[in-house]
């Protein structure tokens, strides 16, 4: 396999992240290098991405949620419709 496509984003019952901003990171082979991203995404707008998995193991996706104030925030990230094909 070369590549994820999947949709990010904050999850419709998560109100809470109203106003919070998310950034996601995808690293290959756990804590290994970036292959893509960060990607910022926030409630109610999705994105659709596209990570490049060729010769990787293990695909870890990081997040990091920052309220408007600047402070960490806790929210929850969706991935949807996935898929994993040839590059």
């Amino acid at each position: 396999y070369g590549i994820m496509i999947a949709t990010i984003g904050i999850p419709s019952d998560d109100s809470g992240a109203a106003r919070d901003t998310m950034t996601v990171g995808f690293f290959n082979n756990g804590g290994g290098s970036q292959t893509d991203g960060p990607y910022t995404v926030t409630f109610g707008h999705p994105r659709q991405v596209r990570v490049r998995i060729a010769g990787s193991s293990q695909l870890e996706i990081s997040c990091g949620a920052t309220a408007p104030s600047g402070k960490a925030a806790a929210m929850d990230l969706a991935l949807g419709n996935a898929t994993i094909g040839p590059s």
